[in-house]
Formats: structure tokens, sequence, C-alpha cells
């Protein structure tokens, strides 16, 4: 039976939650995406988002040009935002797999799990930063993401494990090696 180290238990946890945020998230953006760019004027979800828009005068503002209205606006701008949801949301659900998959092989000892999980922690934590403000979602991403790396490339009782496990495998080659020139040499 393997033993893990503290680092790996921690990671595994953060990441299977790094997987399960990602998840839901992804699917909710990929799912929202097709209907944002399928809303028309007349639309009671249209109507509000022009209403809302149209509340708020620093917003207003901004989007206020002077051959277009609120509504003409939110028909240009409706299909894009669709597929931008639609391709973030396809994205942030990759990462979710990669998440799930480098907490599967941390858990194995493998080395260039930390790795894997380093690419899919990073763009997890830039992904929902961006799109996703800085809500309690981007903020629990940021903060785990912290604690992910640091426990796998800077804790050193965990980096003791990875290194013990490239060692042992490097032993396992050079064993190979030794019996392949033994056999050789009969």
């Amino acid at each position: 039976m393997q033993i893990l180290s503290r680092g790996q238990i921690i990671s595994i946890i953060l990441l299977a939650i790094h997987f399960v945020f990602l998840a839901i998230f992804g699917v909710i953006f990929i799912f929202s995406g097709p209907i944002l760019a399928s809303l028309k004027p007349g639309d009671e979800l249209f109507n509000q988002m022009v209403r809302e828009l149209e509340s708020n005068p620093e917003f207003m503002a901004l989007l206020k040009t002077e051959d277009k209205n609120t509504e003409a606006i939110l028909v240009d701008v409706l299909p894009m935002l669709g597929t931008t949801f639609t391709i973030v949301g396809a994205l942030m659900f990759i990462i979710s797999i990669i998440s799930l998959l480098s907490a599967i092989f941390i858990y194995k000892g493998k080395n260039w799990s930390r790795y894997l999980s380093l690419v899919s922690v990073i763009f997890g934590m830039l992904i929902p930063g961006i799109l996703v403000f800085l809500s309690i979602f981007g903020i629990l991403l940021l903060v785990g993401g912290g604690i992910i790396i640091y426990l796998l490339f800077f804790d050193k009782e965990t980096a003791a494990v990875f290194d013990k496990t490239k060692s042992e495998a490097e032993k396992h080659v050079e064993d190979n090696a030794q019996k392949n020139e033994k056999g050789k040499q009969k």
C-alpha cells in the first residue's frame, strides 16, 4: 500500500475541488452560450437585459453611440458573447479534466503530474479570474491554486516523494540495463 505525503493528499483534494468547480462552471458556460446568442428583441430575458443596462448610467455612457440604441447594440453583441461563453466553457471543462487526471497521477506519485497540475492550475486561475470577475469562485480558485503549486513544487516533504519516485525509476532503468548487458555477455 502506498503511503501518501501530506502535500499529496492536500493537492489531490484541492485538484478534485478544482475539477468540480471548473467542470460545473464550464458546463454552465457551454449551455448559456447558445442561449445568449439566440436572444432577440421581444424575448423577456433580452428586455430585462436592456432595462438593466439602461438603468446603469456608467455602463450606458460606454455603450451609447449616436447611431445605435441599446437594443441594436445587444443584437450585435449577444451572438459574439454567446460564442465566447461556449468557447470559454469548453476550455474550462477541458482544464477540469486535466485537473482530474493530474490528481489521479499525483496519487500514483508520477513526477510529471506535478507539471500537468501546474498547467491546469494556472489556466484554471486565469480563465475564471478574467471572465468571472473576482467573485468567491475566483478567490477560491486563486487560493487553492496557490496552495497546490506551493505543495507540489516547494514543500520539501512532497517534493521528496516525487524525487524518490524518480530515483526508484532511475534505479529500475539501471537494473534493466545491467540485466541486458549480462544477457548479451552470455
